[in-house]
């Protein structure tokens, strides 16, 4: 089997990427990667590169490129043998995004979709400092969901807890502000492509509500039932 189809997930922090990435990747059986997750792990060793990179992301900065080049590379040859893989938040940059259409043009990869989850800055920012993410699968529990309270992943058991970078103000503003400035080229390129197609993130007044909503309409886009 060679891989076909590579979907693209964009959003400012909190937009809903990981959750709605997770979804379509459960409905498709295509591979999931996340920059995120795979920096976070990075950043819980204790290497020159673990350390930089941790730094990097309690500033709430953007990794630098020369360092996501070299990751994007190595965690796509894993991809190549399934029918599909879904990326969660990458590229965030313009950098990002060419060595990621290097590739897709090295491994002749036909079809290639992305998805922009527009939500408004103040039901963000709200939504980060809420959240609960689950350390092992990376799982998001808002304040309705009855794992909020009790703390516990349905879907792995471990602990949940809000995390360090969603807990500090300045460094939440940080995101949008270096969302803003490096990720919003991105956008801009896809959709003057006519590659990019924008899906309102928060559907609902009801969270869980919403996330169904905005799953279905991703699907309706991609012409699946």
């Amino acid at each position: 089997m060679k891989l076909q189809n590579v979907i693209l997930l964009m959003g400012p922090p909190g937009s809903g990427k990981g959750t709605q990435s997770k979804l379509l990747v459960d409905k498709l059986g295509f591979a999931y990667f996340s920059m995120g997750d795979t920096l976070r792990e990075f950043a819980k060793m204790d290497t020159d590169l673990g350390r930089e990179i941790k730094n990097t992301i309690d500033q709430g900065i953007i990794v630098p490129d020369s360092i996501t080049k070299d990751i994007i590379r190595e965690k796509f040859s894993n991809f190549l043998d399934k029918p599909g893989v879904v990326f969660d938040g990458f590229p965030r940059t313009v950098g990002q995004d060419q060595d990621l259409r290097e590739i897709l043009e090295k491994y002749e990869v036909p079809h290639f979709q992305v998805f922009f989850l527009e939500v408004d800055k103040e039901k963000l920012l709200k939504r980060l400092t809420t959240r609960k993410t689950c350390p092992n699968c990376q799982a998001i529990y808002l304040p309705d969901s009855p794992e909020y309270k009790t703390e516990i992943c349905k879907i792995c058991g471990s602990k949940i807890s809000i995390r360090k970078d969603d807990q500090d103000q300045a460094s939440i503003e940080k995101r949008f502000d270096e969302y803003i400035l490096k990720t919003k080229p991105v956008k801009e390129y896809y959709e003057s492509q006519g590659l990019l197609t924008t899906i309102a993130g928060d559907q609902a007044d009801n969270a869980e509500q919403s996330i169904k909503m905005v799953h279905q309409e991703i699907l309706n886009k991609l012409g699946i039932k």
